[in-house]
């Protein structure tokens, strides 16, 4: 079975938004940005270093020398460089956990030197996630919640071994007296290399 390493893009939208007041209205030509608005995060046993920083070094549990009995990628993709099974799952937030203003990543595309870059397919599904309840603004005692269909979406795709740079595009929105509105389109260059 392949690893998943979960990664998570979390970005200061209300620093972005203030930097580019002007953002792309275009999908197809994003407005770029720098690392000072984006990081990575994704599970401390993943993370070898750069955690929540905009170069992330991962490992799979298929350590070096690992092996389940089969190899995935064919013979030779230990030598080529390729890291076997090892996919990541792409999800986005922002500083304020996507109240207010939320990110949506919709594009996940390889930089490799390879003219085969890896596809990132989008994925979502519904599940309930627990609500507090709350009293006079404050936790019930004892804390208790009211169950909620919430959404999950995320991009997912194969990983190479080395160090590969991705541009990840994604959009902002904002609500505004209970309406959703697209704030504009941007894209920035992650580091994201598997050990």
């Amino acid at each position: 079975m392949a690893d998943v390493i979960d990664v998570v893009m979390v970005v200061d939208t209300q620093s972005l938004v203030t930097a580019h007041p002007g953002p792309s209205q275009d999908s197809r030509k994003p407005t770029q940005v720098d690392d000072h608005f984006c990081f990575l995060i994704a599970p401390p046993v993943s993370v070898i270093k750069g955690q929540a920083t905009a170069a992330l070094l991962v490992k799979t549990s298929r350590a070096k020398g690992a092996s389940d009995g089969g190899d995935t990628d064919g013979p030779g993709a230990r030598a080529s460089g390729k890291a076997p099974g090892a996919r990541v799952s792409w999800r986005s937030r922002s500083l304020s956990g996507n109240a207010g203003q939320s990110v949506v990543i919709y594009s996940v595309t390889g930089q490799a030197p390879s003219p085969k870059a890896p596809a990132f397919g989008a994925f979502e599904k519904e599940y309930q996630a627990p609500l507090p309840d709350l009293v006079s603004g404050q936790n019930t005692d004892p804390p208790a919640f009211s169950p909620t269909m919430t959404g999950d979406y995320y991009l997912e795709g194969a990983l190479r071994k080395h160090g590969e740079q991705f541009t990840v595009s994604f959009y902002i929105t904002a609500e505004d007296d209970g309406e959703l509105s697209t704030v504009g389109y941007f894209s920035w260059v992650a580091g994201l290399a598997v050990a």
